[in-house]
């Protein structure tokens, strides 16, 4: 190109721009979100070079630090790039734009599985992509027969997804139950055998007849009674699913050693309540007069109350077990009882007597001195148990008498015993 102005020829080497991506070169112009793309000038040129960005190649950005050859962008929108050569006075070159498009990375599929006997089916759902399972397989739904976890992934634009997952489980007969630990007695056998993988039930039977068996429902446990001592026994059990059942499993016990059973009573225990000690009379003075004692004495009153014994049903091994092998009536464990012994020792006891100083005329010896004058206002006529009328030289008369009662000489004397000796008033 020719310019008259400065008289000069001026060469201008306008190039393409390519860019390429993580790992080829190519002239697409389109990455996903967080990719990255290389930009570089594939032809030579003169003066500096310097890398510039717009998003709307209205406005330009120079890119700082940009000015080599290649360049490494990572937009996270769509951005429209160029090179500005310069050299000197000359005017500034453009190359040709190159836009690098920045596609949205697309949600992860979801998926959903119905297991069916011996294969499952799994199905994606929002996606608008192209779909790549796990097992290779691009279309929708896919249909495997192994249990395990399945993903997907969809692409859109180009750009992958993450991965969606789901397990499958496609139903399979059950194998059969293994024993467990069976509890034996007398009478009865409490069967027991282990899970069996991918059972939702079980049945069992006492003769090899799955048709005839007995659904135990989800349960690993089954008690037989009614069942004869020591002999064997078999049990049948098929685990079972909506895909079919598992050949038998055989399970065989044997009953424990015959017993003999009786009730056993411990025997009654002291009754709830025992009698109780109350005074029952108090006792005359030791002596009449001027000191002495007397008894206070107790007596022990009777108490109704209650006692109680163990009662249970015994084997003959010692062994306690349920009520129902034990025959006859169960003994009463308790009754009413009446105490008729108190507790403690008889609390009866002596005290001192709180009488009246004794006369010095008792006791017989009855000096004249301490004879009373006798008058109607001591020694009255009347009936008195310690006061009585008689002659001097003779005893008196019994009590109540008077001596009105009496005709005879010599002269009346009032006799009293209240001081223990009989003192005659003059």
């Amino acid at each position: 190109m020719f310019d008259s102005k400065l008289n000069k020829t001026a060469f201008i080497y306008i190039c393409l721009l390519f860019f390429e991506s993580r790992q080829i070169k190519a002239q697409s112009t389109a990455i996903c979100q967080g990719d990255s793309a290389v930009l570089r000038m594939n032809c030579s040129y003169l003066g500096g070079l310097q890398w510039q960005y717009s998003a709307t190649q209205v406005s330009w950005t120079d890119i700082n630090g940009a000015v080599l050859d290649t360049m490494k962008v990572k937009p996270a929108a769509t951005t429209y790039y160029r090179a500005v050569i310069t050299n000197g006075n000359c005017r500034l070159v453009y190359s040709d734009t190159a836009v690098i498009t920045v596609n949205t990375i697309p949600p992860a599929p979801s998926i959903s599985t119905v297991n069916n006997c011996g294969t499952s089916i799994l199905t994606a759902s929002g996606f608008t992509g192209t779909l790549l399972w796990s097992t290779g397989q691009t279309v929708n739904p896919i249909t495997v027969n192994s249990a395990g976890t399945y993903s997907l992934t969809q692409t859109v634009n180009g750009c992958i997804s993450a991965a969606g997952s789901a397990a499958a489980n496609p139903i399979i007969v059950p194998q059969a139950s293994t024993a467990g630990t069976n509890i034996p007695s007398a009478i009865q056998i409490v069967w027991n055998w282990n899970a069996a993988a991918g059972a939702s039930g079980y049945k069992y039977n006492t003769v090899n007849n799955y048709s005839t068996s007995t659904d135990n429902l989800g349960s690993h446990t089954y008690t037989q009674t009614g069942l004869t001592c020591n002999a064997a026994y078999p049990l049948y059990v098929w685990a079972y699913n909506s895909c079919g059942n598992s050949s038998a499993a055989i399970l065989a016990q044997t009953t424990t050693t015959c017993y003999t059973y009786s009730w056993y009573q411990s025997g009654w225990s002291a009754c709830s309540t025992s009698g109780s000690w109350n005074v029952s009379y108090t006792t005359g003075c030791s002596v009449p007069c001027g000191g002495g004692t007397q008894m206070v004495v107790y007596a022990c009153s009777p108490s109704t109350g209650t006692q109680s014994q163990t009662v249970y049903c015994l084997r003959s091994d010692g062994q306690p077990v349920a009520d129902s092998y034990c025959s006859g009536s169960k003994p009463a464990s308790s009754q009413s009882c009446a105490s008729s012994s108190c507790p403690g020792a008889d609390p009866s006891y002596s005290q001192s007597c709180n009488n009246q100083a004794c006369d010095p005329c008792q006791g017989g010896n009855c000096d004249p001195s301490c004879k009373y004058s006798c008058d109607f206002s001591v020694c009255p006529s009347t009936n008195n148990t310690s006061l009585k009328w008689g002659p001097q030289t003779n005893t008196p008369f019994n009590a109540g008498e008077s001596y009105t009662n009496y005709s005879w000489g010599g002269s009346m004397y009032c006799w009293t015993t209240k001081y223990g000796c009989t003192i005659v008033c003059p």
